[in-house]
């Protein structure tokens, strides 16, 4: 057994630890935001190392066919059209932030992934330069794939009686 093991070891060592992943995103809040808002491209500083489509996990990089940036920008845009807001007409607001922690987790060989995920949100009018919304939003890890983690942080945001109040009250399109 323990022959077995070295040799696995050795396999995965000599292996690449970069693991491809086709990121595809599905909306699916249950929120309500009815507002007008344009979404920038959210920031991404990868950690040392990584290209700008990669995060960690464990000892791996996975390597999306796009960068997290625009997979999360596009995200938001996606649940923000589902919960009945227009993000690609011209809108007094802007929508950006930065992707402060994206990554998986596994303590071990059996525990499932557990994605990471912290964002900065601002939300800026851009008739007065204005900041009308700014907060960092963290998801407690849990055992879901890294798309489900993205959908909670979104989710979150959009339940924020804060930054819905706002969105609906002052972003309205130009």
């Amino acid at each position: 057994m323990k022959r077995l093991s070295l040799v696995l070891v050795l396999l995965l060592a000599a292996c690449t630890t970069t693991v491809p992943v086709v990121a595809e995103y599905k909306a699916k809040t249950l929120q309500e935001v009815y507002a007008s808002v344009t979404v920038e491209e959210f920031g991404y500083d990868p950690p040392e190392g990584l290209s700008d489509n990669q995060f960690p996990f464990n000892f791996l990089t996975i390597e999306l066919n796009q960068p997290v940036s625009t997979l999360y920008a596009d995200a938001v845009r996606r649940e923000l059209t589902h919960a009945g807001s227009d993000v690609f007409a011209d809108s007094n607001c802007l929508l950006s932030g930065d992707v402060v922690e994206f990554r998986l987790d596994a303590p071990d060989a059996v525990t499932s992934p557990k994605p990471a995920v912290t964002v900065n949100y601002v939300l800026v009018d851009t008739r007065t330069g204005q900041e009308l919304f700014n907060e960092t939003i963290s998801n407690d890890p849990h055992e879901e794939p890294i798309m489900l983690g993205i959908q909670r942080n979104i989710d979150t945001l959009l339940s924020t009686e804060a930054f819905v109040t706002v969105a609906e009250d002052q972003c309205e399109k130009a």
